[in-house]
């Protein structure tokens, strides 16, 4: 096997290079200990251990809301695998089925993702243990593809160090109930999970699902709803009226809230036609000046939604307002009911349509899609 690009430039990075580059994330609590590094993240009530030898690069980015991020190279022997950290998360690999399951058959979750943020794992843990409490049929199959999917991503977790104990409870109070009828091999045996498992074992599991976005009634939709602050809707009258009733779920007041989402200086426009169709244009302002532009179009009949052009000016890039626009973007396609973001790149304009996904470095994401 041949030693990892990675090292052949790097031998570890010193410990006060990852201090520095994690002090530009605000909250992070770091401290060193016995050579390593802990790094607290308050907002998942959770911590990650560093040890500096097995960083082999650092790459601050944006994260997929323009938040500032850092991407982290780690090595092990001749393995390299991605971390990523947030003010208020971390995203990293799931483990591999084989390094869970305790069988020699080959076993594989078809959609097991590259990445996984802890606070998706903790949700998605939550919603199962909640969706197993309450549904009264479960796809006993889809079920245990789901249960091994967030074994592997807990145990991901727990490779850095971290002590999911919320998902673990959730996860166990679901292995408890249905168990062989999941038909998965053995899990391998693991102290240290049943070292969490034992704290886990307190944990009250009350959580109930989140709680669903307000209902809309369309039928008493007016055409006071359409002022809205920071964006036009073009001539308001009853035709706007009964076009909106007819194709859009959410009020005029969400669907500008999502497409306004952190970016305080942003002005839309925004149109729906009879037929279905409509378009969004949104341009974004810093200092009163022109900074970036972002036009997305939809089709309700076809099931259309397309993101037509994205323009950062010179002053904006590199400030993660592509990411954020781009993070809109998906969102507003989400709450429309849409199935997929069609992205049309032409490299026409002031920069051409960056590559999508992460990790953002070429031979990580390489590494793990």
């Amino acid at each position: 096997m041949t030693t990892p690009p990675f090292r052949a430039h790097n031998q570890g990075v010193e410990a006060i290079e990852i201090e520095r580059a994690l002090a530009d994330l605000p909250g992070l609590q770091i401290t060193r200990s016995q050579g390593r590094l802990q790094v607290r993240i308050p907002a998942i009530q959770d911590e990650i251990w560093l040890t500096p030898e097995a960083v082999l690069q650092l790459k601050p980015i944006f994260g997929p809301r323009g938040e500032r991020a850092l991407e982290i190279a780690l090595g092990d022997g001749d393995e390299v695998q991605p971390l990523i950290v947030t003010a208020d998360d971390v995203v990293f690999e799931p483990a591999a089925e084989s390094s869970v399951l305790d069988t020699q058959i080959a076993v594989t979750v078809s959609n097991m993702p590259h990445l996984m943020a802890y606070s998706e794992m903790e949700r998605d843990s939550k919603a199962l243990a909640v969706r197993c409490q309450e549904s009264a049929e479960l796809n006993l199959a889809g079920l245990g593809g789901t249960v091994l999917l967030l074994r592997c991503a807990i145990a991901g977790a727990m490779k850095l160090g971290m002590r999911p104990t919320i998902s673990v409870a959730c996860w166990h109070s679901v292995w408890t109930e249905f168990d062989e009828d999941l038909l998965l091999p053995p899990f391998r045996a693991d102290p240290r999970w049943d070292e969490i498992l034992e704290e886990a074992r307190s944990i009250p599991l009350t959580a109930t699902p989140a709680a669903a976005p307000a209902h809309f009634d369309s039928a008493s939709l007016t055409q006071s709803d359409f002022s809205v602050p920071r964006v036009s809707f073009g001539r308001i009258d009853e035709d706007l009226v009964e076009a909106w009733r007819q194709w859009i779920r959410v009020s005029p007041e969400v669907f500008a809230e999502c497409l306004l989402d952190g970016l305080p200086d942003a002005e839309a426009l925004v149109a729906i036609y009879p037929d279905g169709g409509g378009e969004a244009s949104l341009r974004i302002y810093a200092d009163e000046a022109p900074v970036g532009l972002l036009q997305v179009g939809f089709s309700f009949p076809n099931n259309d939604f397309n993101l037509d052009e994205i323009r950062i000016a010179d002053p904006a890039k590199g400030s993660g307002l592509f990411q954020r626009l781009l993070f809109n973007t998906e969102r507003l396609g989400e709450l429309l009911g849409f199935d997929q973001l069609r992205v049309h790149a032409t490299g026409i304009g002031s920069y051409a349509l960056a590559a999508l996904g992460y990790p953002r470095t070429p031979e990580l994401r390489r590494r793990t899609k």
